[in-house]
């Protein structure tokens, strides 16, 4: 997997977990949903020991930290972006969006042109069969995919078209790129993710 993808799946699920101590999702009332309140009491990412739990209030400070917040920009703050709308009422949205579904949610195979690089493919034939809980809805209505619109709409040159998911009862997140959902073809560029919350 790339660490671009790696990077951005541990800092949303990072996000997912911020404040939170006890464990198991507690999905939305409903799903299907594109951007509803992200499930609560979310498992730990990692072990109690892993580095990225280390408190680091006493750590020395980085002796080219200056350098880094040069280059980022001092006034700027980090914050999570799961998609807002461009302008009010608009189809382009800013950020990734992601969809919460349930267990029972179906699974769909996924069509790759790198399918060696994905998951939910039979490695001996490039095929895909089904894996990804994909909600159709993501087809037809806007804001289920990065970039805005539906994703029968095929912006593979312009966007990186990334469609988020979170298994809320499984406790999975999935991660395709460059997807054009039409019909029940679906094709994606990689797949390159199923995520496991509480075994990263």
């Amino acid at each position: 997997m790339r660490l671009s993808y790696m990077l951005s799946c541990v800092l949303f699920l990072v996000s997912l977990c911020v404040a939170n101590v006890t464990f198991g999702f507690v999905c939305p009332p409903t799903v299907p949903v594109q951007g509803a309140a992200l499930p609560h009491n979310p498992s730990p990412i990692f072990p109690a020991d892993n580095w990225w739990n280390q408190n680091i209030q006493s750590a020395p400070v980085d002796p080219n930290s200056q350098t880094y917040i040069n280059f980022i920009g001092g006034t700027r703050s980090l914050h999570p972006d799961f998609g807002g709308e461009v302008s009010p009422g608009s189809v382009a949205i800013y950020g990734m969006p992601y969809a919460i579904v349930g267990g029972s949610q179906p699974l769909q195979a996924v069509t790759f042109q790198y399918w060696s690089e994905s998951d939910g493919v039979d490695y001996t034939t490039g095929q895909g069969f089904p894996f990804y809980p994909i909600p159709l809805e993501a087809i037809t209505q806007a804001h289920w995919v990065e970039g805005g619109a539906p994703a029968n709409v095929d912006q593979r040159s312009t966007s990186d078209r990334h469609v988020l998911i979170i298994d809320c009862d499984n406790e999975d997140v999935y991660d395709a790129l460059l997807t054009v959902l039409k019909k029940m073809d679906i094709r994606s560029v990689h797949a390159e993710s199923r995520l496991k919350v509480a075994s990263l």
